[in-house]
């Protein structure tokens, strides 16, 4: 091989590599405008993420929530349990002071 079919054969090959790297960046351009054009696609996207962050904040409070409260599902329920006592307590000592009220005044 002759210096000028030498020297023509690197330049071919630096022609080939030129193309080739505008082939990837004018497929990457057509994506790009292709995903900006679907706008159904992004809007359901972004909904999406919207809807993870919402309940990753959802969750998050309710953690919050349970830890400055200390106490748990267990607690909550016991802690009707002693109102329901304290009103059945309450209502008893009413009927009973009521009774002990009309036995007086008989």
């Amino acid at each position: 091989m002759t210096a000028g079919g030498a020297a023509r054969s690197l330049e071919m090959a630096q022609v080939q590599c030129d193309v080739e790297r505008t082939r990837a960046d004018l497929v990457a351009t057509v994506d790009e405008l292709a995903n900006r054009a679907d706008v159904k696609a992004r809007a359901r996207a972004k909904a999406a993420e919207a809807k993870q962050r919402t309940r990753a904040k959802v969750r998050q409070a309710g953690r919050t929530l349970r830890e400055q409260a200390g106490i748990g599902c267990g607690a909550v329920v016991d802690a009707a349990r002693r109102r329901e006592v304290r009103w059945a307590a309450g209502g008893a000592a009413a009927v009973v002071l009521l009774l002990v009220v009309r036995a007086r005044r008989s």
